[in-house]
């Protein structure tokens, strides 16, 4: 008859007081089919099921022998301990000290709290925080009936310090596939349960044309639960070694994340070793409920350092310090912004610190009446070491009021009116300094009607169908950009389908859409139940007065735009096809065109990509022509190969290659990658890097990179 006891057992309550459980061991409860107390031997057995907890853990087998003299529990036949930390032990028998903590175990394996699985001959637990083990199998791999684990680690001995939170092994021979492929006299990882534990990490070991052969052996410090560093030395066969650090801090009122690196190496060819290094720096912080703060650091210490050292690809480092205020109807920003040039020919003199830089938006409505109103008062502060240095302050304000019609137009009228005033020291015609200070100012008027009518209609087999008319009517002064107005933000135009119908397609103040212009355009979509199948759009815009404001290439210089548009196709799930564009007015030729295509199934997905920019307002740009393909093929369920290639088509020249070959499953990624970089660069000319990447769940990665992230379509 089964039987439960719900408190300490009888003969256990008999046991002497060394013996008796703690305040913090709690009862013991005991649950079996039968329990038999044997008074001449002061044993007590219980057969059948038996399941006994005490403080946390839990004792399960098919018998259990509490020997009250020897204070021991004896424990045979499928026997299963779970401990208060999660893991469980499985054992063909077990004996333990009464408090289930401190005793030896035969026949044991390990359930880890992460599903991974040690296999011993023997284990002794000591003061319930150290396990010794004896002929140990480790893996966290799935166990299948028929097959070998992945990988595995074989070890004469292994100790688990479960407050340490190691495990550490003797003679160890790393397997996969059940083939030694590795031995090391001692081997420390961390405990799978374990978030962060310092140690040396796993090496990155790397083939590069323009350093050779790379290996960087990186150690963690666990400063504290919010705070670490790492230190990353790599060692070159071709450069000096270089070491790099990465900070982390977090606070409760923000984070801190920092990145610094050095060596000494020539720049260039000039024979003469000097520090490079650079410092890659964040921090966001929170002052109050309302308002936060941060940085952003970003130095190098000449134009080539970052690429040549694999670090980063930039044209341009920022650093800004902010301080700033979001809400729902105000935006303040207060910034001060510098930016370190890489481009070849850019003279950093020339480059603008931005001191201050104040942005704000407020917004409100009038009630009752359906309108809103926005604010914007603005202030910016270039200084430059070498040009001209210029002060912009300028206050903007608009009123919009939407309608919608009984006819289902769709109306919004808009009027603003914004005033700038400029100091300017220099000639911003010339971009000299010539020690003369001019004062601007202008004021701004403008009104806007917007118009769009959609319709909707539900096809028979399920597709909504959508057709949009839309347009813009803009009346603005002209004669208002005066060249002796620098222009700092505006330079960066591109006119296509996403600013057309806009009332001002410049992308800052200092330049103004002047003129009374007309904006059009036509929307068409279908839409079935879980994708747009395809969509449509086109549009152009006229011009009432000729100004001069627009560049000869932007597409807007004429009266008559360029035509601007888009399509986008999915006929099926597994075809994505986009293409953007902008042509001649009279459709005579492409100015832009950008498809990309993406098709197939998960298993194999191409990727292609074709863009051409024929007319740019960056005179270093000037026509450009690029093809890409990206290719990701499945081979089985643990086998993929992915390829990519970039060409210029102008010059008929490659510019990257990239090739991977991966295995993957739960416990194992391997990654073989070739990457071929054959743009050129002073020091750093076309670069070949060769990489083999081992993943091992629970043991970090060993290996190196192959810019696979650059394949194809990046």
């Amino acid at each position: 008859m089964r039987r439960r006891v719900l408190a300490i057992m009888a003969c256990l309550l008999a046991a002497p007081a060394a013996a008796q459980p703690t305040a913090e061991q709690g009862p013991v409860l005991l649950e079996a089919a039968q329990v038999v107390y044997e008074p001449e031997t002061e044993r007590a057995i219980a057969r059948g099921s038996v399941m006994l907890a005490r403080g946390g853990l839990t004792l399960t087998a098919d018998e259990v022998v509490y020997d009250q003299r020897a204070a021991t529990v004896s424990a045979t036949g499928d026997v299963v301990l779970v401990d208060d930390r999660g893991e469980t032990y499985f054992a063909d028998r077990m004996e333990l000290r009464d408090d289930l903590r401190d005793g030896f175990i035969e026949g044991i394996a390990m359930r880890l709290s992460d599903d991974s699985l040690l296999v011993a001959r023997r284990g002794d637990r000591d003061e319930g925080r150290m396990t010794d083990l004896r002929d140990v199998t480790y893996t966290p791999c799935p166990i299948c009936p028929d097959s070998r684990p992945t990988w595995q680690i074989n070890a004469d001995a292994v100790n688990h310090d479960q407050v340490g939170r190691w495990l550490t092994y003797e003679n160890a021979t790393f397997a996969i596939a059940g083939v030694p492929v590795l031995y090391t006299p001692w081997f420390r990882h961390a405990d799978p349960s374990t978030e962060r534990q310092s140690g040396f990490l796993a090496p990155t070991l790397t083939s590069d044309s323009n350093l050779g052969f790379t290996l960087e052996t990186p150690y963690y410090w666990a400063m504290a639960p919010n705070r670490d560093i790492t230190f990353r030395p790599t060692f070159t066969t071709d450069e000096n070694p270089v070491l790099a650090v990465d900070l982390r801090d977090l606070q409760r009122f923000g984070r801190t994340e920092a990145t610094v690196s050095g060596t000494f190496s020539e720049v260039g060819e000039s024979g003469n070793e000097r520090f490079r290094g650079h410092i890659d720096a964040e921090g966001r912080y929170d002052l109050n409920a309302d308002w936060d703060t941060g940085f952003d650091l970003q130095l190098a210490s000449d134009r080539t350092y970052l690429r040549r050292y694999n670090i980063r690809q930039s044209n341009v480092l920022l650093n800004e310090l902010f301080v700033s205020r979001v809400d729902n109807d105000r935006f303040i920003d207060i910034s001060t912004l510098g930016f370190q040039t890489l481009r070849p020919g850019d003279d950093q003199g020339q480059v603008p610190l931005a001191l201050p830089r104040v942005l704000t938006t407020f917004r409100g409505g009038f009630e009752g009446f359906g309108a809103r109103w926005e604010l914007t008062p603005d202030f910016l502060g270039l200084h430059r070491t070498d040009g001209i240095d210029s002060r912009r302050g300028s206050v903007g304000g608009t009123v919009l009021v939407p309608r919608i019609s009984p006819w289902g137009d769709v109306f919004e009228a808009s009027v603003s009116l914004r005033g700038d005033i400029y100091s300017v020291s220099g000639d911003a015609e010339s971009g000299v300094d010539d020690g003369q200070t001019r004062w601007r100012t202008r004021l701004l008027p403008r009104a806007t009607l917007s118009w769009r009518r959609p319709y909707a209609k539900l096809g028979d087999n399920g597709i909504a169908y959508e057709v949009e008319p839309v347009a813009t009517f803009t009346v603005a002064p002209t004669g208002v950009n005066d060249d002796a107005i620098p222009n700092e933000d505006s330079l960066d135009l591109e006119f296509d389908e996403t600013n057309l119908l806009l009332a001002d397609r410049f992308t800052g103040i200092d330049r103004f859409d002047e003129g009374t212009k007309i904006s059009w355009g036509l929307r068409t979509a279908a839409l079935g139940v879980d994708r747009e199948l395809w969509s449509v759009f086109l549009g152009q815009s006229y011009r009432v007065s000729e100004t001069d404001v627009f560049e000869a290439v932007s597409g807007l210089d004429e009266q008559l735009s360029d035509v601007v548009g888009s399509v986008g196709v999915s006929p099926h799930p597994y075809v994505d096809v986009n293409y953007r564009f902008r042509m001649g007015a009279e459709l005579d030729g492409l100015a832009k065109s950008d498809l990309q295509a993406i098709m197939g199934p998960p298993r194999l997905r191409v990727a292609l990509g074709h863009l051409l920019l024929d007319e740019t307002t960056d005179v270093r740009l000037a026509r450009r022509e690029e093809g890409r393909a990206a290719l990701s093929l499945r081979l089985d369920d643990n086998w993929s190969l992915i390829a990519g290639a970039r060409r210029d088509l102008d010059n008929g020249e490659d510019i990257r290659h990239s090739f991977g070959l991966i295995y993957e499953d739960a416990c194992l990624t391997v990654v073989l990658g070739v990457d071929r970089d054959l743009t050129e660069d002073s020091d750093t000319g076309d670069t070949t890097t060769i990489a083999l990447r081992l993943s091992l769940r629970n043991l970090g990665e060993f290996g190196g990179e192959s810019g696979l992230a650059a394949l194809g379509g990046s």
